[in-house]
């Protein structure tokens, strides 16, 4: 009896030192290295403590409950924790000393081994650890004991084996399974308790990535329950209200708004709630510095899983920096519609049917119709030209290219036809429309005309002027023909040229042999030598800059015959040195310059213009000159401007402008 009471004392030793590491969670403790370690240690100290509390058949012959210990560590614990608390286990069994010192060593470690034998198989066989298993488990360890003490250097082994067996094969083998299902039941809340902290860390990091977000949208963002407390908002709401995000929390609009805008938020809030169905506005919104923001805003509910309301969601957007762009655009459209208005050449928009949608003032007057006898007219009652009639085709080629230009006639009201050069280009915005620049070319085409006709009266004076130089050359590069002014220009004779080759004459040395090939390839393959600036070879040595353009004729022989005709660049290029001079003076002058188009856009500005008006070039090129007024000078005083540059007289005086950051400068101008 007495043994029994210390075999069940043992047993409850045991349950309670493992409710004791349940309670420890040694896993917390470290990292997983280390936390192997420390279990191993712990749970070494169990099997100690379990050993000192043994079941003592006789002297030296001791029975506990270490190997139902070593077993379930091997099972749940893993390698490195059984084997250090094998280690210990059997150094302290070796301290005990005793005659069955050796058998009891070998138990701890064949129990251990089976143990992870064990739980190597539920890991390959995909099973969870159940009260069957573990009967089995606990059953082969008891067994393997047995074996073990037939081992036993002593003569009743036989007698010791058959006394102990009941025990071991039936209370060993339930308390193997018992405290097994106890280490499952920690992993188990282990594992909850792992699973629960992993979705709590998940909430937490998508809360925090979704505050992120709504941080990031630079328009306002609250969201309040049903009674109209604020929850919580994004970083852009805070700093408009000139309040941290956490101050915000838990007030009501009362406590954030004077009472008249808290009556109006809150009145939109119950609309949402009691209709259940978004709302918008534009809003004025006081903040607590005075200043007051426009704001247009959408609420909208927000339900739980089961769709009950819990409460709003609004977005505020500030409208100030669109209502300045839509003025922006107003007054944009109105200066476009201005300028073509008065612009001198024609302007017409024409529907993808081909009709006209609007015109300006100066087409109107080209065809001689008024505006209201343009708008909706076919453009082909107009339009001469077959080839450019509006077609489906011929839409679907701006269409592709973006842009076309032309020459064309246009029919007048009064039945006469003018010569008209049209550039159409296609916009895709709304349905697409084609817009039409129509400029009257019926004075140039007179003059070409006229031009033309005189060509011929003075053919024969042109070539008799001396300073045009004009030389001939054969199939072979010989020279056939040589002017006066090619004498002069070159300082050859026309006796010292004649029969002599291109190459030898005129050309610089490092590029003979490519003139060479090229006029080859002109006779032989028809490939044109382009009209260009050359820097040509005198006969004393020395270089000549000329623009020289080619010819090529078949004689009376039907052989190929090569002209060159080449002007004189050399006081161009002079002027031009002159020119650069006095434009760099120009960029390097100190006083601010700006030349304008006769539209007053600006077209070119100097470095001392950039440091005075705080602009870049590339801001002001292509703007109106109106840019720069501040609006402080009086208007008498851009008429008196106006009168004068407009009759051809220059005009100073002092003007009060603005700078790019605001700042107003006078300045002296003179225009």
């Amino acid at each position: 009896m007495e043994s029994f009471f210390s075999l069940m004392s043992n047993t409850v030793l045991l349950l309670a030192l493992v409710v004791i590491y349940d309670a420890l969670k040694l896993q917390k403790i470290a990292s997983e290295k280390y936390g192997n370690v420390l279990s191993g240690i712990f749970i070494g100290m169990i099997a100690i403590c379990v050993m000192n509390n043994p079941w003592q058949l006789r002297p030296g012959i001791f029975f506990d409950t270490r190997w139902v210990l070593l077993s379930l560590s091997g099972l749940f614990f893993g390698f490195i924790p059984t084997l250090i608390a094998a280690i210990l286990a059997a150094c302290f069994r070796f301290y005990q000393g005793g005659a069955g010192l050796y058998v009891g060593t070998l138990i701890i470690f064949i129990s251990s081994a089976i143990g992870l034998g064990w739980r190597y198989w539920i890991k390959s066989s995909n099973t969870q650890p159940n009260w069957q298993n573990l009967l089995v488990m606990g059953f082969v360890v008891e067994v393997a004991v047995l074996l073990c003490l037939l081992l036993m250097p002593v003569v009743d082994k036989y007698d010791i084996i058959l006394t102990i067996s009941p025990t071991l094969l039936t209370v060993y083998t339930c308390g193997t399974m018992l405290v097994g299902l106890l280490l499952k039941q920690h992993r188990e809340r282990q594992q909850i308790s792992h699973d629960l902290h992993h979705h709590k860390n998940l909430l937490e990091t998508e809360k925090n990535l979704l505050q992120s977000i709504i941080d990031g949208i630079p328009d306002m963002i609250f969201y309040k329950s049903v009674d109209g407390v604020y929850l919580g908002c994004n970083k852009a709401f805070s700093e408009t209200l000139k309040h941290k995000p956490e101050d915000i929390k838990h007030k009501t609009d009362y406590d954030l708004f004077d009472r008249q805008q808290a009556d109006s938020f809150i009145k939109a809030d119950r609309f949402v709630l009691q209709e259940n169905q978004p709302w918008m506005n534009e809003e004025w919104i006081t903040t607590s510095d005075g200043v007051a923001h426009i704001f247009k805003t959408h609420k909208t509910p927000f339900v739980n899983s089961s769709g009950e309301i819990q409460g709003i969601v609004g977005v505020s957007r500030d409208m100030a920096d669109r209502k300045l762009i839509e003025e922006q655009l107003r007054r944009s459209e109105s200066t476009y519609r201005n300028i073509i208005s008065t612009a001198q050449d024609g302007f017409v928009i024409v529907s993808v049917e081909g009709r006209i949608i609007e015109s300006n003032q100066s087409f109107a007057n080209m065809t001689g119709y008024t505006l209201d006898e343009l708008s909706n007219k076919p453009i082909g009652e107009i339009e001469t030209s077959e080839k450019h009639q509006y077609s489906t085709q011929n839409v679907i080629k701006v269409k592709q290219t973006k842009s076309i230009n032309y020459t064309s006639q246009h029919r007048h009201k009064l039945g006469h036809l003018f010569h008209v050069e049209v550039s159409i280009s296609f916009w895709d915005g709304d349905d697409g429309m084609l817009f039409c620049f129509v400029k009257d070319i019926s004075q140039r085409i007179n003059a070409e005309q006229k031009l033309l006709l005189s060509e011929s009266k003075f053919r024969h004076i042109f070539e008799q002027i001396p300073s045009i130089s004009v030389q001939g050359y054969d199939k072979n590069r010989s020279v056939i023909f040589w002017n006066q002014a090619s004498e002069k220009l070159y300082g050859y004779t026309k006796e010292q040229a004649l029969g002599k080759q291109l190459e030898d004459l005129i050309i610089p040395p490092p590029y003979r042999e490519q003139v060479i090939n090229n006029v080859n390839a002109w006779i032989n393959e028809g490939v044109p030598i382009l009209a260009e600036e050359l820097l040509l070879q005198r006969a004393d040595g020395s270089n000549v800059a000329v623009y020289s353009s080619h010819t090529l004729i078949n004689n009376t022989d039907n052989e190929a015959e090569m002209y060159c005709i080449d002007i004189d660049l050399s006081a161009q290029k002079k002027a031009e040195e002159q020119a650069l001079t006095l434009s760099q003076a120009i960029e390097q002058s100190p006083i601010s310059m700006i030349l304008t188009n006769i539209n007053s856009e600006i077209e070119y500005v100097n470095s001392a213009f950039e440091k005075i008006s705080g602009y870049t070039a590339s801001e002001v090129i292509g703007q109106s000159a109106s840019m720069l007024k501040s609006g402080l000078t009086p208007k008498s005083l851009y008429k008196q401007l106006w009168d004068a540059i407009s009759t051809g007289h220059a005009w100073q005086g002092e003007l009060q402008n603005k700078k790019k950051n605001g700042d107003i400068f006078w300045e002296h101008a003179h225009i």
